[in-house]
């Protein structure tokens, strides 16, 4: 179900377990939504009380009305790319520390996952963290030199 966050991204959530003790953030891919991840959660049912949501990137891409970008893709100059993340990163930073306080979690129980665009996002975002995340699963994407 698409939940609102008015100030930063909207985005989806699966069922609240009885207990969270882990965040996993789905991020996903250019022109993609929350809404085609967070379908994947119930896949993850051994990953026990985890409470699995999934963004929609702030950006809309030329895909159609529920599809979205992170930043655009109009060339894999890593220049322009690393731009596009640094524009993204602020928005994901934000959703995730709201995620945290509502959850009461840290970066130590927090997992990103990335897919293509989201990977990364993922990887940019989390390996710069002051704080580790406690894991980072990339599907597809990588992570600039820089």
């Amino acid at each position: 179900m698409l939940q609102k966050q008015n100030d930063i991204l909207d985005f989806y959530a699966a069922e609240k377990p009885e207990k969270v003790t882990q965040l996993a953030i789905l991020i996903h891919g250019y022109g993609a939504s929350g809404s085609d991840l967070i379908n994947i959660a119930p896949h993850f049912s051994k990953v026990k009380n985890t409470q699995f949501v999934a963004p929609c990137a702030p950006f809309q891409s030329h895909f159609g009305p529920d599809s979205h970008q992170w930043f655009p893709l109009e060339t894999y100059e890593e220049e322009y790319l690393l731009k596009g993340m640094n524009k993204a990163i602020p928005y994901l930073e934000k959703f995730i520390a709201k995620q945290q306080k509502i959850h009461k979690l840290s970066n130590a129980e927090t997992i990103l996952i990335g897919f293509s665009q989201g990977t990364m996002l993922a990887i940019h975002f989390g390996i710069r963290e002051k704080n580790p995340i406690k894991t980072i699963i990339g599907f597809s994407g990588g992570s600039l030199a820089n």
